[in-house]
């Protein structure tokens, strides 16, 4: 795995960089921000971890980013982007930082063990499968974020298609309703019983006529997905 770090904390940078590349990683490191995209280009990483200040007047993490993800090659999905921020301002920067394409979201002081359990669980969700079928007729298609029921697209909202594919990595998964509503939802608005009425649109599109088929309740906690091929809706 390539991992590009970006952090003008020189010393931070040789520690980091030590260590990832004991872990088995391939590391490129830079600390002036200014070389970044030029360097994301030849580098061609699967993740970067990225410093939110950079100490630059004209240039921060949250630009760079933003930057970054513009490039049609480096999209959300087929490059992971670690955020990390020594700032005190733990959920405006994270918040930011989702809006701009960041993946996840470390908070420094941290382990270096820490950071690499991240950048692991990270490239296990851009490298894993492109398509994911929770019935004998039903694909989700994560590259052009559709799902099909024999072949015809089912047509979920913006919202139902995130709060599915966020359940289907990985399935089984019990997702809280607090973690759905900061995840999914991240900093848009939302209305009390919000993620049940998200849950209800999709089960109606998914399963019309066994609504809890796929997307199961757990308990008053949350929500999992639930293969099923026993047949067909």
């Amino acid at each position: 795995m390539n991992i590009l770090l970006i952090d003008d904390d020189e010393q931070f940078c040789k520690e980091a960089t030590a260590y990832l590349r004991s872990q088995g990683f391939q590391v490129t490191s830079i600390t002036d921000g200014h070389q970044a995209l030029a360097t994301v280009e030849e580098a061609d990483p699967d993740i970067v971890v990225l410093d939110i200040a950079l100490q630059k007047e004209d240039l921060n993490g949250l630009t760079l980013c933003t930057d970054i993800r513009q490039k049609p090659k480096y999209a959300k999905g087929a490059l992971g982007i670690v955020m990390i921020s020594g700032h005190h301002s733990k959920y405006l920067n994270w918040t930011r930082s989702l809006q701009r394409g960041a993946d996840r979201y470390l908070v420094k002081p941290f382990e270096l063990d820490v950071l690499t359990d991240e950048i692991k669980a990270l490239y296990s969700t851009i490298s894993g499968p492109k398509i994911l079928q929770i019935a004998n007729n039903i694909i989700i298609h994560f590259d052009d974020r559709r799902v099909t029921a024999n072949q015809d697209d089912i047509g979920l909202t913006p919202l139902e298609y995130n709060l599915l594919e966020y359940l289907a990595k990985p399935p089984n998964k019990i997702r809280t309703r607090f973690e759905l509503l900061e995840t999914v939802w991240r900093d848009q608005p939302y209305a009390e019983g919000a993620v049940a009425q998200c849950v209800a649109g999709l089960r109606a599109k998914l399963s019309p006529n066994e609504p809890d088929r796929f997307v199961k309740s757990v308990g008053g906690v949350g929500y999992q997905l639930h293969l099923d091929f026993r047949r067909k809706i």
